[in-house]
């Protein structure tokens, strides 16, 4: 007697999350062979399964299977694969079975696009998402806000900040949704990495006046910004700002802001910071450390450097890099104290040790 289809499904299920994908396509041709058929909720844990395993070949051809068999393959089963094959950098195979869906008039929804338009976006290729939005409007569906604010991403990702303005102007002029937080902040942050201050501190004003409420992540991006271009006083402003409008800071803005001071030689101010976060329990990070011990050594405290050092080695949550001792160990050989220094470089191969 030939097994119940509830037999095969469970056995499938086993054999895939085992990772034995070649035995589980072997009892899937048995099904077959038996007549039986999968459901759409097997299929799409199949196809899946064998995606995720990088068997691609193999979830196209249960793929192919069911439309011969007639097996209905809802739009999930292909979001599903979609998604693991931009996932694993196989955007052209997804850019086909995409183009294949659309030729044989598949059903598909906004959702489909968005994850091919992100693929696009993430490798580069902002035009051809463009073309695919197009491709989106003629085949009946509406573009939503995550699909723009994914080629907003895209664009301002390739350093096209001014085109990613233009987008966000005509999203601003359409009746279906509006702007949001992610879409200012998206072309805020470009606009701050491009060192284009003034254009980012307007768009940050019109967001406000928009009604958009900006979040920690466009704060610490205005910060950042003004951080690196060297003004100091506008970034101590935005913080002021972030205050105003009810947004804590956390470890990346107040890093900022020590890094700021520290680059403007105001090593104590980062200390004060730096303090204030210890009193505030916010915990330090990597480049916290980095940026302190690195200001400390430039202004030949060497001491108060090493002492930093000592206390990252004791942080359980955070892995010591070459970058943070190279500073330390430079400055003590410079000082002619070859000796701690050398006791640095040993202390660094066993943390590295340790890593590895």
């Amino acid at each position: 007697m030939a097994p119940s289809f509830w037999t095969y499904n469970m056995l499938l299920r086993s054999l895939c999350q085992a990772g034995l994908h070649n035995s589980a396509k072997l009892l899937y041709d048995s099904m077959r062979c038996d007549g039986q058929l999968p459901d759409s909720r097997l299929l799409r844990f199949l196809v899946s399964s064998f995606a995720l395993a990088d068997r691609i070949d193999v979830s196209k051809e249960l793929l192919a299977e069911a439309h011969c068999s007639g097996v209905q393959v809802n739009v999930i089963v292909y979001n599903n694969f979609l998604s693991i094959l931009i996932k694993h950098n196989k955007l052209y195979d997804a850019i086909c079975l995409f183009r294949e869906l659309m030729r044989s008039h598949s059903f598909l929804e906004t959702f489909t696009f968005n994850i091919l338009v992100r693929g696009l976006c993430t490798a580069g290729e902002v035009n051809e998402a463009f073309e695919l939005l197009r491709d989106m409007k003629s085949f009946g569906c509406s573009p939503d806000i995550v699909t723009y604010n994914t080629l907003l991403h895209g664009l301002c990702g390739i350093d096209q900040v001014d085109r990613a303005r233009d987008l966000l102007k005509e999203v601003c002029l359409k009746c279906e949704f509006t702007p949001n937080v992610v879409s200012y902040t998206t072309v805020i942050s470009g606009y701050c990495r491009l060192s284009k201050m003034k254009e980012a501190s307007r768009l940050f004003d019109e967001m406000v006046r928009s009604g958009t409420r900006p979040n920690v992540f466009t704060f610490n991006a205005l910060v950042d910004g003004f951080v690196k271009a060297g003004d100091m006083a506008s970034a101590l402003g935005m913080h002021k700002k972030m205050l105003f409008h009810g947004c804590s800071p956390n470890v990346v803005t107040l890093t900022s802001l020590i890094d700021g001071y520290c680059r403007v030689g105001w090593v104590n101010h980062g200390l004060d910071i730096w303090r204030e976060m210890n009193a505030r329990n916010i915990p330090a990070n990597l480049y916290t450390f980095s940026v302190l011990i690195s200001a400390l050594c430039k202004s030949n405290r060497l001491q108060e450097a090493r002492d930093l050092l000592r206390l990252l080695k004791q942080q359980s949550d955070i892995v010591p890099q070459s970058f943070v001792y190279n500073p330390v160990i430079d400055g003590y050989c410079k000082s002619g104290n070859i000796d701690e220094a050398n006791a640095i470089v040993a202390e660094m191969e066993r943390s590295a040790s340790l890593i590895s």
